[in-house]
């Protein structure tokens, strides 16, 4: 918590009386990290304190490559490695109005969406057979499917020899359409 604290004096936004810091610094940046030794958290200038979320995945990278105990480091190779970051700032960040405030918020993925939109999307490139394209990311309730979904076809429509894909999305609540 003092971490993100810090962060929130750096970003001007702890309401105090006289200047803290700079929030038009952050405007251009893509995300802050909060490290400790045993654990790395991902948010960014929009984000409170309880939507920074432990990144716990070095995907692509094999978590067995690197110390389970430092926590850290699943975020600084999962997040900071050259093909991870610029795939994060090309395909998963991206913005939502607030419907209580009217603000823009950013976001960025979890680490499970990062590795979901990203093994589905070499599923559609690889497989041999159409039924092998296919197949069911799944997630529980409030984890972000609709989210990953919108990266997914993001992602997909990006992608050279899928651009010309059809996406057909299917809804079952109006705050999703």
């Amino acid at each position: 918590y003092e971490a993100f604290q810090q962060l929130q004096r750096y970003m001007d936004r702890r309401g105090a009386s006289s200047p803290e810091g700079s929030e038009r610094l952050f405007y251009t940046n893509f995300f802050t990290g909060i490290l400790t030794k045993y654990h790395g958290y991902v948010g960014t200038i929009s984000s409170s304190y309880q939507q920074y979320l432990e990144w716990k995945d070095p995907y692509p990278a094999k978590a067995d490559a690197i110390d389970p105990e430092i926590g850290q480091n699943l975020l600084l190779l999962g997040t900071i490695a050259k093909t991870n970051l610029l795939d994060i700032m090309e395909n998963f960040i991206l913005y939502e109005g607030d419907l209580t405030s009217g603000k823009k918020v950013k976001k960025i993925c979890r680490y499970q969406q990062f590795r979901a939109v990203n093994k589905a999307l070499d599923r559609l490139l690889h497989a041999k057979t159409n039924e092998e394209r296919g197949g069911v990311i799944w997630h529980t309730q409030g984890s972000g499917k609709s989210l990953t979904m919108v990266l997914l076809a993001r992602k997909i429509k990006r992608t050279p020899s899928l651009s010309d894909s059809t996406i057909l999305v299917v809804t079952d609540r109006i705050d999703l359409d």
